[in-house]
């Protein structure tokens, strides 16, 4: 959790986005959700839709969210569920080549890809 800690330092209290893969889904919108109850002010973004199952969660608990954010409205990214360029669309190439401070918190095994640095990352395969 430290490193969570010196993310949220480098963040200087901004705005950050809660990013999830495209087409999210249940995990990626629930996870999202409870990283957003402890992050304030954060939003959490979609890029290109919700799968059909993520779209009841989100309707049933009032899971507030945005598609296609554009990230330059951040100060800060959390991927979930993610740490590639590619599974995030257009916004996958924008945050390669962005500044911004990233941390990744995902279940997939790493890659040379990474969106976030290692230092910035909870990676688990197992759980």
């Amino acid at each position: 959790m430290n490193s969570f800690r010196k993310f949220l330092e480098k963040a200087k209290k901004g705005k950050i986005l809660i990013l999830t893969h495209r087409a999210a889904d249940i995990d990626a919108i629930a996870s999202a959700a409870v990283i957003q109850s402890i992050v304030k002010k954060s939003v959490i973004g979609i890029p290109g839709y919700l799968n059909t199952e993520a779209k009841i969660v989100s309707e049933k608990f009032q899971i507030q969210h945005v598609i296609n954010p554009l990230i330059e409205e951040f100060d800060a990214v959390i991927v979930l569920d993610f740490n590639t360029p590619k599974m995030a669309d257009s916004i996958g190439g924008l945050l390669k080549n962005s500044k911004k401070p990233i941390f990744a918190i995902d279940h997939h095994s790493s890659t040379k890809e990474q969106l976030a640095k290692k230092e910035f990352s909870i990676i688990n395969k197992i759980a």
